[in-house]
């Protein structure tokens, strides 16, 4: 069950690392800010010499994060972006899409975007161009704007800091801006060098406690949670239980580490390509994570 239960909450675990990162990397760029709802900007274009890591050389990147629960409906405006593609993706807690802003959906003419929490029974703006419902009160969101070159950047740098958040109640306020929240829950240190699978599933007991995954997946929550590693749950206290724990969040890790090692299924350009962390024929209750 806790092998299971790892490889199931493992995008969850990434997503709260992800999270306290980034509202730690606001706190500290912007003090007097909300660190949700505000953007963390890429104004330049990956080179050899870039320490983080973006999949793309020719794109812009921006990424921010919500939690719905604590800051209610939020209005996403996008300006008319002409003549280039580019997108602004919503993921949920898992890192699954539930929405993509793009040419392809909504076109390059802009507008305006309601991101409401799960179970959100109210009444949205007239004149706004779609409501995103979130399967999750954590959400992250991800800009991409396609660059031709660098001497596009005062332009798209104007286009970067025109898609904004801001909260519903304010929507149309020029000084519209997030209210301080209380996020000491999220102030965990140094979550990237977590090596504790105890520890992995107290943090994965809490936070997909407050992000259930989907109905779909309920039956699989009450089976870990017969072993204390389920949504909301307690850890169990004896001994022989928790290396049981332990090992299964072991064999789990075995099992993702020896896909990542496996030799490259492709050779394209030089470059050697592994098989995905997850592949397709890995299912948790009929999903496929990758």
């Amino acid at each position: 069950i806790a092998m299971q239960a790892y490889l199931h909450a493992f995008p969850a675990f990434l997503n709260l690392r992800q999270l306290t990162e980034f509202i730690q990397g606001r706190q500290y760029f912007a003090p007097d800010e909300c660190p949700l709802g505000g953007w963390v900007l890429m104004r330049d274009l990956a080179t050899p010499q870039t320490t983080t890591v973006s999949p793309n050389v020719d794109t812009l990147y921006g990424a921010s994060y919500l939690l719905l629960d604590e800051q209610g409906p939020v209005m996403l405006t996008v300006p008319p972006i002409p003549d280039r593609y580019y997108s602004v993706a919503l993921l949920d807690a898992y890192f699954n899409n539930f929405a993509i802003v793009s040419p392809r959906t909504f076109g390059n003419d802009g507008g305006s975007y309601l991101i409401v929490p799960p179970g959100w029974a109210g009444e949205a703006p007239e004149g706004i161009t779609a409501v995103f419902y979130a399967p999750t009160s954590s959400v992250c969101l991800l800009q991409r704007i396609f660059t031709r070159n660098t001497y596009e950047y005062e332009t798209l740098h104007a286009l970067q800091d025109a898609i904004r958040l801001v909260p519903l109640a304010q929507w149309g306020h020029p000084a519209a801006k997030f209210p301080l929240v209380d996020l000491s829950a999220y102030a965990i240190q140094a979550m990237r060098m977590t090596r504790d699978p105890l520890q992995f599933f107290e943090y994965m007991n809490w936070y997909i406690g407050l992000n259930p995954p989907p109905d779909s997946d309920s039956g699989l929550m009450e089976l870990f949670k017969t072993a204390g590693v389920g949504p909301g749950s307690s850890l169990p206290t004896e001994s022989y239980l928790r290396e049981a724990i332990a090992q299964g969040a072991a064999d789990a890790q075995a099992l993702i580490n020896a896909r990542l090692t496996e030799a490259p299924s492709t050779m394209a350009g030089g470059f050697l390509i592994p098989f995905p962390a997850c592949p397709a024929r890995l299912y948790v209750s009929g999903l496929s994570y990758r």
